[in-house]
């Protein structure tokens, strides 16, 4: 089971105050170059008159004839000799060691054509660089991909260098340097859209749309798979349609729509299935092994083991021993999921122990980690800890809050499984940060996602402006006339730039405002427990942090910490189901709220437990009000439906608590209310104990 593909935690939309300074700042970006943009289209327009009589002059003398570039296809070119038809045949074969075989024979027989014509040459470096590629032979691949990369720039060969970079970009992706791999993509797609190259294009866009789903944008990597499919079309290609079905898959299953990703992997499988080639193999091998993993998520074991059983069909013995790692990882993942644990045990060691697969990076990182979740089920709770912990420094965790947040929560449930409570803690409020975070990604995406769009949207525009321009120079006869047409064109450009830009401020000025407006309520709903409509932990950290200090910090006056806890409360959902135990919990958080005094506190502080802040209290008003709480819950049955149910709940709490000690002993506090709570439980329950802490340290006390 792939544990990486979907988010298991509940969306917290309180983040997105921190997203609406970021969407503020964007749309004054977006103001400025409205404003550059326009003032340049006008510039563009003075210049062209003013320059325009000499430039038809100049032209007209040389009888210089440009045109419109059209898309770069260098396998047209490549076919048009013999030698070029020989490169073309070698990069088709399906077994990369036949493939370097072949290059180096050709290489012997005809190294003074290869060495006279830099296109040849280019692709057979290429050629070079995609079978030792396939043999996951590193250190060859680097310095055949070095010296191509050489070569290029020595004989100013734009589409080698941009393929160069998207191969660059692509390993940067799979050892998770996002950053490096951000850099060559941008550099080669400058490259590649200058010369029109379809092919390096659709790569390019693919790429992106892997490194933002690494990044857990799924907005930017929709937005990056949609380029690559446009250009794709352009171009079809079958084996390229296939891989974009399978990112296409990846998205839907990290949005848990496992019907489409099923439909998006099958439709991948059944293109380009007449072809021999290796990369084609292994790109049915990875739609098979995620559509084991959707199968998993289904529930559906026996349709997970058919797909397992169609991979171990493909995988042939020339390919090379990293991808059966994977095969083994995904075998473990499915014991896993059925509950075989020592199999999968075996599965995933196996897997480990491959040398190839260890250089795989995030592959191998997440095997690692998901051998540390068998670990813990198999209660062998000190080695997972030393996976866990090892996982966590490298790059493929370090730089991922969702797959952070995950580990700390296993982190959390090994130490707690040990008795150590305060590691269990101190990993669960990292788990909280990094959950954060994560869900803080969110509305970025939605925010790069636009700059993205816009950002593309410029650069089309430059590209049509320039091809405009070069149309222009091509055709200088009837002066007169094209001035009058030149004249018409930039009218209509300003008049679109103008309205253009316009319309997509007031979209944004609209989508701005509806998002503050909504922001009020995102807020309130993130600090409002949903079954009973109280406060909940979110809430009371920040009114202890902030409202509090602010309200009472300079006043003496006293407060009571209580933790109350529904007695046997597993034992309703167990004999009537959970739906009446949440009808329970509704009731008990009515009767409760209804005891308390106006400036009381209550708040839901998790499953059957609730905690309440009681002000100015002294020792006698403190019992009757505990007092009170606890008779509110068993004095009068519970009548729900047919049903009339006894309830009772038990109090544990800390009295005569200054304001200053609330603010800088808060996690002791509540430790002491739930010590005293669960003496409260020893004694008999249906109880309330409370201990007083006035003129007591509380620090060093806990």
């Amino acid at each position: 089971m792939d544990l990486y593909t979907h988010d298991p935690f509940v969306h917290d939309s309180s983040n997105i105050n921190k997203a609406l300074p970021l969407i503020d700042k964007e749309m004054n970006k977006i103001k400025t170059s409205w404003y550059f943009y326009l003032l340049l289209a006008i510039t563009m327009s003075i210049s062209g008159f003013i320059l325009y009589p000499s430039l038809t002059e100049k032209y007209s003398s040389q009888g210089s004839e440009l045109s419109l570039q059209e898309p770069f296809r260098h396998e047209d070119l490549l076919s048009q000799t013999k030698l070029g038809q020989k490169l073309l045949s070698i990069k088709a074969e399906s077994n990369p060691t036949n493939a370097l075989k072949k290059l180096d024979e050709l290489q012997s027989k005809h190294f003074t054509e290869l060495e006279a014509d830099p296109l040849l040459l280019a692709s057979f470096y290429l050629n070079k660089v995609d079978a030792f590629a396939k043999l996951n032979d590193q250190s060859s691949m680097e310095k055949f991909r070095d010296d191509a990369w050489a070569y290029c720039n020595e004989k100013a060969q734009k589409w080698l260098c941009a393929r160069v970079l998207a191969h660059r970009s692509y390993d940067s992706l799979r050892f998770g340097k996002l950053q490096q791999a951000e850099k060559e993509l941008s550099q080669a797609q400058a490259i590649a859209s200058d010369i029109q190259d379809i092919h390096t294009l659709t790569v390019i866009s693919l790429n992106y749309a892997n490194l933002y789903l690494t990044k857990n944008k799924l907005l930017t990597a929709k937005y990056y798979l949609d380029r690559a499919i446009t250009y794709e079309k352009q171009q079809p290609n079958e084996g390229m349609k296939s891989i974009l079905d399978g990112i296409e898959a990846l998205l839907a299953m990290n949005s848990r729509d496992w019907v489409n990703a099923e439909k998006y992997l099958l439709r991948g499988l059944a293109l380009d299935v007449n072809s021999t080639s290796s990369l084609t193999r292994s790109t049915h091998l990875m739609h098979y092994f995620n559509l084991v993993n959707v199968a998993i998520e289904q529930s559906d074991y026996s349709k997970a083991r058919a797909y397992l059983a169609n991979a171990e069909k493909l995988l042939g013995e020339d390919d090379h021993s990293a991808i059966f790692g994977h095969f083994k990882y995904i075998s473990a993942t499915l014991f896993f999921a059925e509950g075989h644990l020592d199999d999968a045990l075996k599965s995933i060691n196996q897997s480990l122990e491959i040398n190839d697969y260890q250089v795989m990076g995030w592959d191998y990182d997440v095997t690692k980690a998901t051998k540390g979740h068998i670990l813990l089920d198999l209660n062998r709770v000190e080695e997972a800890k030393a996976i866990y912990l090892s996982v966590l420094e490298t790059d493929s965790f370090s730089n991922d809050p969702y797959r952070r947040a995950i580990i700390y929560k296993k982190l959390s449930d090994a130490y707690e499984r040990k008795g150590d409570v305060d590691s269990a803690y101190k990993f669960l409020k990292k788990h909280l940060i990094a959950k954060i975070e994560y869900e803080k990604s969110f509305y970025e995406d939605q925010i790069d996602q636009k700059n993205i769009v816009y950002a593309e949207g410029v650069k089309e525009k430059d590209v049509t402006l320039d091809r405009t321009e070069r149309a222009l120079k091509a055709s200088r006869l009837a002066r007169e006339q094209m001035q009058n047409n030149v004249l018409i064109v930039c009218v209509l450009l300003i008049s679109f730039l103008v309205i253009s830009q316009v319309m997509r401020l007031r979209k944004i000025t609209r989508e701005n405002a509806s998002l503050q407006s909504s922001n009020s309520l995102l807020t309130e709903e993130a600090n409002t427990d949903s079954l009973t409509g109280l406060h909940n932990r979110r809430y009371l950290m920040r009114y202890v942090d902030e409202e509090l200090p602010a309200k009472h910090g300079s006043s003496n006056v006293t407060f009571t910490i209580g933790i109350l806890d529904l007695d046997d409360f597993k034992q309703f959902n167990d004999d009537y189901g959970h739906n009446i135990g949440d009808m329970v919990l509704v009731e008990t958080a009515r009767r409760l709220e209804s005891t308390l005094r106006k400036d009381d506190l209550l708040v839901r502080w998790g499953g059957e437990e609730f905690l309440c802040l009681l002000q100015d209290t002294h020792i006698g008003n403190t019992d009757n009000v505990m007092q009170r709480l606890c008779e509110s819950v068993s004095g009068t049955p519970y009548i729900i439906g047919d049903l009339k149910l006894k309830v009772t709940l038990t109090m544990g709490a800390v009295n005569q608590v200054p304001i200053d000690l609330i603010v800088s002993g808060w996690e002791s506090l509540l430790h002491k209310a739930d010590v005293e709570l669960y003496h409260a439980k020893q004694n008999g329950k249906n109880q309330y104990r409370a201990v007083r802490l006035k003129g007591v340290n509380i620090k060093e006390d806990a």
